[in-house]
Parts: C-alpha cells; structure tokens; sequence
C-alpha cells in the first residue's frame, strides 16, 4: 500500500476536531479512540492536545499498534 502524502507546509500534528474530519469520523468518536489508545495523540500543557498526522496514517493503513491483540 502507498504512503500517504501530506501537502508540504503541512502541520506535523492536528487538532482533534481536524483529525476527526481527515478520518471521517465525529469528534467525540476520535477522542474515544485517543482515550482507548486507537489513536496516538500528545497532551500539550494542561488542556491542549495534537495528533501527529503519523499517527492518522498509521490508521489508516491499519498499522496502529492493535493488530492481534485481544
């Protein structure tokens, strides 16, 4: 399967909200993902958090880090 490419001047990591979008998906399922560790993100401060568009890829391509677990 091909990489993703991003745009060049493309931000490193994304708001939750934006993440959400790119993959399709509410908000509030993303951030049950990011909760459940479905989704990588990173905690800025006491209230800011980004995920890394690496992390969006890896989900996309089904590479999250919970393939045979369970």
């Amino acid at each position: 399967m091909p990489r993703i490419k991003y745009p060049q001047g493309s931000d490193l990591a994304v708001t939750v909200s934006q993440a959400a979008r790119e993959l399709g998906i509410s908000e509030h399922l993303a951030r049950e993902m990011i909760k459940t560790g479905q989704l990588r993100s990173v905690k800025l401060g006491n209230k800011l958090r980004r995920v890394p568009r690496t992390a969006i890829t890896e989900l996309l391509e089904g590479n999250n880090g919970n393939a045979g677990s369970g």
